[in-house]
């Protein structure tokens, strides 16, 4: 808010046989994003702020998260929220599961410029 951000808030897919909600579809960032270029707005999205882990334990991928979404908006910035995440660095599996992991190969394939 202090820094006039908008925010522009996309649905979790619905698990009603539970009672709960997963996490956010790539495909519905990929058409919020397409959107917002066609209208000619892209340039408005400026950070992606998902959690990471959520309470419930869905977990993305997510070096192939931001890899998809780079390739619509090369300057995202992301924040991934993993509060309910920090048994990560205990499991090989969840490890490379954490925003922590696929920083730094994300980073240096996009300052390359070639995508993957």
């Amino acid at each position: 808010m202090l820094c006039g951000g908008q925010p522009l808030y996309v649905e979790a897919y619905p698990l009603t046989e539970y009672s709960m909600y997963g996490a956010v579809r790539y495909a519905t960032i990929k058409k919020a994003l397409l959107d917002l270029k066609a209208e000619g707005r892209l340039d408005r999205a400026r950070m992606l702020l998902l959690t990471n882990c959520t309470f419930d334990g869905h977990v993305y991928n997510v070096q192939r998260f931001m890899e998809e979404v780079l390739a619509i908006k090369p300057d995202m910035v992301f924040l991934w929220d993993e509060a309910w995440y920090a048994y990560n660095r205990f499991s090989p599996f969840h490890r490379m599961r954490s925003a922590m992991v696929p920083a730094k190969p994300t980073r240096e394939v996009c300052q390359r410029g070639i995508p993957r």
